[in-house]
């Protein structure tokens, strides 16, 4: 099965969803692109099939996401683009079949939050990582609740606080990755 998107790549095969991250350069999350993946995360539920959702990006982007579109915390689109994105959580969480998080890039903000929910998170040593919002004066509240869950209270405070930016190896040994591979096994480790 395959759906065409603007934003993103969808297929199911083998019982597997991918959900493609297609939006370049970095994969700005605005809320075309995460109704869009709403849409996928949808017809994954209706899949009794389904085993496992890989999320990752298209090659043509350098970064699995650098997070929500700044320009949608605007007065005029700020709670679409919340709903928008809260959804996915909401989705994800409803659908119950493991997530894998698939980077060769950075995931900072709402990337990094996506990646902080799955269930396995594969990264190359190039990926980095981070909720640097913070230094635009928004605080990350679905990093909030996820980020102490995978990384401790203390590590995750010190991150959304700070806009601290960590690279892959921390982010393995924090927890927030399960492996840290060259970028030409991405793939062959998430198989």
């Amino acid at each position: 099965m395959t759906t065409e998107f603007h934003d993103i790549k969808f297929k199911i095969e083998d019982r597997v969803a991918r959900i493609t991250l297609a939006h370049p350069p970095v994969n700005i999350l605005n809320i075309a692109m995460m109704r869009e993946i709403n849409e996928a995360l949808n017809d994954c539920a209706l899949s009794p099939e389904l085993v496992a959702i890989v999320f990752d990006a298209a090659p043509d982007c350098r970064a699995f996401s650098a997070g929500v579109a700044v320009e949608e915390h605007a007065e005029d689109t700020i709670f679409q683009m919340l709903d928008s994105f809260h959804a996915i959580f909401r989705a994800l969480e409803q659908i119950a079949r493991p997530t894998i998080a698939v980077l060769d890039g950075p995931a900072l903000g709402g990337g990094c939050e996506l990646l902080a929910a799955c269930d396995i998170a594969v990264a190359s040593n190039r990926a980095r990582f981070g909720q640097p919002e913070i230094k635009l004066g928004v605080f990350p509240p679905v990093a909030a609740v996820l980020l102490p869950r995978v990384i401790g209270d203390k590590r995750a405070r010190e991150l959304i606080l700070t806009g601290e930016m960590i690279d892959a190896a921390e982010a393995l040994r924090l927890g927030l990755v399960n492996y840290v591979v060259p970028s030409a096994m991405l793939e062959g480790k998430t198989l």
